[in-house]
Formats: structure tokens, sequence, C-alpha cells
């Protein structure tokens, strides 16, 4: 949590401290409050529409261009212009994409470059109008060990 990354320490007496506690308690409570209504939103059947998936791309980078920024990590995009929209819940594309992200800049602790790409299919091959849509995430981290990824 960024307000945890702040680090605040006062002097016994300072009022302050008594503020920045309050502080710490609300933020606690509103973060269980959103927990819960992510819990009821699970629950519920996803609302499918039409969903942009590059300018739903394009708002994610904004959102995390600080934090890839100050990880020294380069977010590039290449987005096939006029990508048709895809039928989905953009709530929960959002969240997954947004997890990918994360978990690439997690996957590269001392930087490097996180690239994603869109594009439009044809499937099967010949058809006029493409069918399908393609996000691609790709970083420059080490990628996972044969451990980790299941391998025997």
């Amino acid at each position: 949590m960024l307000y945890h990354s702040l680090d605040l320490k006062f002097p016994a007496g300072d009022a302050r401290a008594k503020d920045a506690r309050i502080i710490e308690e609300k933020i606690g409570q509103l973060n269980r409050i959103v927990e819960r209504i992510l819990d009821f939103a699970r629950t519920t059947e996803p609302q499918l529409a039409p969903v942009n998936l590059n300018l739903l791309m394009e708002e994610l980078g904004l959102l995390v261009r600080h934090k890839l920024k100050h990880q020294n990590i380069q977010w590039t995009q290449e987005f096939e212009p006029g990508l048709p929209p895809v039928m989905g819940a953009a709530t929960q594309l959002e969240q997954a994409f947004l997890n990918l992200i994360l978990n690439a800049a997690e996957a590269m602790p001392g930087g490097g470059v996180l690239v994603i790409r869109s594009r439009s299919v044809r499937l099967p091959r010949g058809r006029s109008q493409p069918t399908h849509v393609i996000v691609e995430f790709r970083d420059t981290g080490p990628g996972m060990s044969a451990e980790h990824a299941g391998a025997r």
C-alpha cells in the first residue's frame, strides 16, 4: 500500500503521530469495504459489452506509468490501429491485464522493458473480417524456473 511506503514516524507526543494512526485505521477500513465489494462483484454474472482493448490498455499505462518509471521499466505499446472491439467484462479484463503488468514488473526488479501488443486475426484464414483479438505481454525478466513452471 502506498501509505505504508511513506514510513511515517514521529517523535513521542507529536500530534501528527495520532493523525497518522487514524489515517492508517481509516485506510484499513476502506480496504475491507473494497474487498467486500469485490467479493460481491465476483459472485455476479459478468456484464458483457463491447470493449476497446487498445483504449483499456492505454488507460492502464497511465495508471502504472509512475510505478514502472520508478522501477526503471520502459513501457512500450504496439497496438494495431482500428482494433475491433471484443465482447467482454471491461473491469475483469482490466484486472487481469493489470495483474499481468504487475507480475511483469515484479519479474524485473532491476528494470527492463515491458512490451504490450494488440492485433486482430482471421480464423479460419481467408475470412474477410477479423474474428479474434490477441493481446500479448512480453517482458525482459528472467522467466520462470522449471520448478515454478511445474516442469519435472
